[in-house]
């Protein structure tokens, strides 16, 4: 039986075609269903994945990750994988035609972890779905044709499986092996030599109505490129395939027969598995008897991880509902390599481990899943080389396991940094920190070495790319490298790195800053621009600049400009920010040296001027620091979330890798890879944000600025390495009250001290002072009502200068620090609104321990 929350991933939630309006039910949890006929879908598991093209149930693809990754794949080309058919279906019903099925759109219902297919063909109603195994190498497929006619009919289905494989990132067809039956659990296998798959063993097996027929060579199912089921399926010679049998082209072809009376079905179901031939006939065995409650395991973890911590509640169904999807997809996009569940991009597409896909999404990790993120870095740290050098990519290739190691200017290395500087902040965790200490002042060092004579970060690729080679200074990972040398600051502080190798870190980053500004703003276009072949000007906008702006690494007019000029330039308000302006590298091959139409072959096509999620989320988060919070919001509204986006031009329910960006084009906003990892690790990350959970690089801290459509949210927080309640209430920009546990807390800023089960900010006037932002680790902070003082406990390194701002309802009188008093001209007092102060005190730390006191009132 079906545990409650697996019935209700399944279930509720329903997104209306035709009038380009969506509607999520108030009780649902996540599934979605599409009937407009252009879906690209993909769904997985961690041994498996499906891909379909146009809301076709049959796949083009299927990818196995064990023992290593192969794929059922017969496309000859990457960008017409749409026209591969590894599944052909037929149906007979009486002495009538024998027609093929599923290569027209059927609806269908999705979550990231299963499909199901459903159509109406005359008096009969299909359905077909594919799910997938916990714990074993496979999937499963179950087709159901039900006669919903009032007189009795005579049934004969068809199922034929294509088991040609392709080789992970050498693609190479793989299209002998030597095949047979096993009468018991009525499976066909197929067992390939070849050492570039593993020598991998495919098996498809029957779990409900045995076949009356099977078939396992290819070439006796073909007649002049026709089915011959179809044309002359009288003549096929079944029940070939014998272990004795030479190599040929496998298949698993099967056919059934029943007679239907009115309401009755027959049932057809599947399950597919890729495993070691000394291990095949036993995994058979154990799926022909367990197949439903690997499924339903697996449905039953990806269920929970939807409805679990985090749980947002945000007051707007649509954002919520695409926080179930997006923590769906994080649990769903992890699978197996070399001994390991690791996370991967899609489902079915880049069967390999990308740093940089773990490393993006486990930025949004790390504010609710402490033990993921651990296990990602720790994953890092056992790939990298001798010499601590973290790896690009790790994947089977040809005759093993193979890893790229990241190049000086690789920007996985500033991710690494940031994402180990985030997790520390939300688990106070130094034991892994202290492992990875060698690896991160590497990663540092590194890129730093690629520093050029102007002061910039150089790079071969364009922005975030990893393809082009033109190299040149960089804006992106320019500003990149500035939070990463102030990430690691703050870790070297926790680390007990010496205060002057630190304060050396501070001095370059204020010196990069100063170049960014100066040397890649380009004043006339108001943007910052990159330079090629040293110095050749480019001046493509790209969207890694905004990065710019979410990191404060510029002023504030220029931050204002930035975002001015790629709301004009690259923003579409139908589908998101645009990766480029102008989309035109197909007529710039030559000049960029890009290989095979890498960048995509026409204008706004893949990162040629497509809409990518991160882009779209950092247009969002650019917005927020400027102080366009309502504005940042409806962009990840309308952009980001899965009504938002199925609403859209050819929208469909996916978070994606790309969308088709030219507006003139047929395929504008058709949505390529519909379910990839960093889409919801991005949506994820801008959703806490915008909802009042921040971080600078020394702390965790809420915001009181929220936008108007999410007043009183409430979301989950990984806060000193337990998960916190934060809840809001009221109105207004000030917090008029901040408790812990009940408590009365003086601080926005969360101390490193402190672990509570509830964090509730009431917003409204300002009743007490409060500390709202601090450049130095908070350790804890008092309200000491009888004296009028606000105190607090920072600590960071000897010689850090630290910024605080304070907000209360009336002006401080004296400020002191370490028992000193601090001198006016280090603070600053602005009143805003009446009984509403802004105070900014400067001071530094003498030691890694210091201790401030702020008096309300003359003594």
């Amino acid at each position: 039986m079906q545990s409650r929350s697996a019935v209700l991933l399944i279930g509720l939630i329903t997104a209306l075609a035709g009038a380009g309006q969506s509607h999520i039910r108030p009780d649902s949890t996540i599934a979605v269903v599409f009937e407009r006929g252009y879906g690209t879908i993909e769904a997985g598991g961690p041994y498996a994945g499906f891909e379909s093209h146009h809301s076709r149930p049959l796949p083009s693809r299927l990818s196995f990750y064990a023992p290593v990754a192969n794929s059922l794949d017969l496309s000859t080309d990457y960008w017409r994988r749409d026209e591969s058919q590894i599944l052909h279906l037929g149906l007979q019903i009486d002495a009538g035609p024998r027609e093929p099925i599923g290569w027209e759109p059927w609806p269908y219902r999705l979550t990231p972890a299963a499909a199901q297919f459903s159509q109406q063909i005359a008096h009969t109603h299909f359905t077909l779905s594919y799910s997938f195994f916990q714990n074993s190498p496979g999937l499963l497929m179950r087709l159901v044709a039900g006669n919903r006619d009032a007189q009795p009919h005579a049934y004969r289905l068809y199922t034929h499986w294509e088991m040609t494989l392709r080789t992970c990132q050498s693609y190479a067809v793989k299209d002998r092996a030597h095949t047979w039956f096993d009468p018991h659990t009525q499976t066909i296998f197929a067992a390939f030599d070849d050492p570039e798959t593993a020598k991998a063993t495919l098996l498809v097996g029957n779990g409900a109505s045995p076949p009356r027929q099977w078939l396992a060579n290819s070439a006796a199912l073909w007649q002049n490129e026709k089915l011959k089921w179809i044309t002359a399926g009288d003549e096929i010679d079944w029940q070939q395939g014998r272990p004795d049998g030479g190599a040929h082209r496998p298949a698993a072809a099967f056919v059934y027969e029943k007679t239907l009376a009115p309401g009755d079905s027959l049932v057809i179901v599947h399950f597919l598995a890729a495993t070691t031939r000394s291990e095949a006939a036993a995994l058979a065995n154990h799926l022909a008897t367990n197949y439903q409650h690997e499924a339903a395991a697996y449905a039953e973890q990806v269920a929970t991880a939807a409805q679990g911590a985090p749980v947002f509640r945000t007051g707007n169904g649509e954002l919520d509902h695409s926080a179930q999807w997006a923590k769906a997809l994080l649990a769903a996009n992890r699978h197996f390599l070399d001994g390991e569940i690791v996370p991967m991009p899609c489902p079915a597409q880049y069967n390999f481990y990308f740093t940089h896909d773990a490393l993006m999404t486990d930025l949004a990790a790390a504010n609710f899943d402490a033990r993921r993120v651990r296990n990602d870095l720790l994953y890092l740290a056992n790939k990298a080389s001798a010499e601590n050098i973290i790896p690009h990519a790790y994947y089977w290739k040809d005759d093993g396991f193979k890893t790229e190691f990241a190049g000086k200017d690789n920007w996985n290395h500033f991710w690494f940094i940031l994402v180990a500087a985030s997790y520390l902040r939300h688990t106070g965790d130094l034991a892994v920190l202290q492992r990875l200490q060698p690896l991160l002042e590497k990663s540092l060092t590194f890129t730093l070495s690629h520093l050029g004579e102007d002061g910039l970060l150089w790079a071969a690729s364009p922005d975030w790319w990893d393809i082009g080679n033109v190299p040149g200074p960089r804006a992106y990972i320019t500003v990149l490298a500035i939070r990463a040398l102030q990430e690691f600051v703050f870790l070297g502080s926790k680390l007990n790195e010496a205060p002057e190798k630190l304060q050396g870190y501070v001095a370059q980053a204020q010196s990069l800053r100063a170049a960014l500004a100066h040397k890649l703003w380009d004043e006339q276009l108001g943007y910052l621009i990159n330079f090629n072949n040293g110095s050749s000007k480019d001046e493509h906008l790209y969207a890694g600049s905004l990065l710019a702006v979410v990191f404060d690494a510029l002023a504030g007019d220029q931050q204002r400009r930035l975002v001015a000029t790629a709301q004009q330039r690259l923003y579409d308000p139908q589908l998101g920010v645009r990766m480029v302006d102008p989309a035109d590298f197909h007529l710039l091959e030559k000049e960029f040296k890009l290989v095979n139409h890498e960048q995509g072959k026409n204008k706004g096509e893949y990162i040629n001027g497509g809409v990518w999620p991160h882009g779209t989320a950092w247009y969002a988060l650019a917005l927020q620091q400027i102080g366009e919070n309502e504005a940042a919001l409806e962009v990840v509204r309308s952009n980001m979330t899965i009504a938002g986006i199925a609403a859209s031009p050819q929208g469909q329910p996916a978070m994606y890798e790309y969308r088709y960006s030219d507006p003139v084009a047929a395929n504008y906003g058709r949505i390529d890879k519909p379910s990839f990892l960093w889409a919801g690790g991005w949506y994820l990350f801008a959703l806490y944000r915008l909802l009042g959970a921040a971080e600078s690089p020394w702390n965790l801290h809420l915001r009181t600025d929220l936008p108007g459509q999410t007043p009183v949210p409430s979301f989950d927080w990984l806060v000193n390495g337990k998960i916190a309640k934060v809840v809001y209430a009221g109105l207004g920009q000030f917090a008029t009250s901040i408790t812990y546990d009940g408590m009365p807390f003086p601080s926005l800023v969360i101390p490193e001290q402190r672990a509570p089960v509830e964090i509730r900010v009431t917003r409204g006037a300002i009743a007490q002072p409060y500390l709202e932002n601090l450049t130095a680790t908070l350790a804890d902070a008092h309200w000491q009502e009888q004296q009028k003082s606000l105190r607090w406990q920072s600590r960071a390194f000897a010689g850090h200068s630290v910024s605080a701002t304070i907000r209360s309802a009336q002006a401080p009188q004296r400020i002191w620090v370490d028992q000193r008093i601090l001198p006016a001209a280090a603070w600053s007092v602005q009143q805003e609104e009446r009984k509403s102060y802004h105070t900014v005190v400067n001071y530094s730390h003498v030691s890694r321990e210091c201790e401030v006191l702020v008096e309300f009132e003359n003594k």
